[in-house]
């Protein structure tokens, strides 16, 4: 997370969701179903329609008529800016590749928290947040659950250890491990890359790092923004060097 991006966090008690149809710079197939599958799909769709087909088409046009009317990329557009997502690497210790990835200038910071910190970080505003591992997988996504293409991921992003929270911003959504159903609601304009979800963060971090071998003045400058939050929200989140600095 760079500095801007820790500010407004603090700024607005908030986690940044992102649209997953602005995650494809990294990942232009993130939130799609293999090609293989879509033809499985469309083939499933296909023999669906053929039973109560009045004009007694064919399977094979009516699979060319719903390619023609481009009904998998709807499909696939309509999941990318339908979901947000806020991702997190889910690891023991530190990654040094994980810093020089995301921290590449020594100039970004690394949110420390544990996954029953981030499930109770959530406030009651917006309790349909999902929390789960990403899977990594070159085969067919599982049918039958709409947030499987946001929780797959191709093999050759597996370094990532990636857990992610994820928010359905269709109408309404529900917290699927709640006994009761409970929903909350989420206005996100069309063009929106993201929104900002409200959080408890002093439930939420842990610690706050800095990345290893950064300059003294920027550290110093993390713990003078932090300790200006602390003082304006009544927080206590520390600052620490990080544990890559020791051996």
């Amino acid at each position: 997370m760079d500095l801007p991006k820790l500010v407004s966090m603090l700024e607005n008690k908030a986690l940044y969701f992102s649209r997953a149809s602005h995650l494809t710079e990294d990942d232009p197939y993130e939130g799609l179903y293999p090609q293989g599958q879509v033809e499985a799909i469309i083939r499933g769709w296909a023999e669906e329609i053929a039973k109560d087909d009045a004009h007694s088409r064919s399977i094979q046009e009516i699979e060319a008529d719903l390619r023609d009317q481009d009904l998998p990329q709807f499909s696939s557009n309509w999941l990318q800016a339908n979901f947000l997502v806020n991702g997190w690497y889910l690891g023991q210790q530190e990654s040094m590749a994980m810093w020089r990835l995301y921290a590449a200038d020594l100039q970004g910071v690394v949110i420390v928290s544990t996954y029953k910190r981030l499930r109770k970080a959530f406030t009651e505003d917006h309790p349909g947040v999902h929390i789960g591992m990403v899977r990594y997988d070159d085969g067919a996504r599982p049918a039958g659950n709409a947030f499987y293409p946001i929780t797959y991921k191709r093999k050759a992003f597996e370094h990532e250890q990636e857990l992610r929270a994820v928010v359905w911003t269709i109408g309404r959504y529900r917290l699927s491990d709640e006994a009761e159903e409970t929903f909350a609601e989420i206005e996100i304009a069309d063009e929106a890359p993201g929104a900002d979800i409200n959080v408890d963060l002093e439930m939420l971090i842990q610690e706050i790092r800095t990345p290893p071998g950064c300059p003294a003045w920027f550290h110093s400058a993390i713990v003078a923004v932090v300790n200006r939050y602390n003082d304006a929200h009544g927080l206590s989140i520390s600052v620490s060097r990080s544990e890559l600095e020791s051996f």
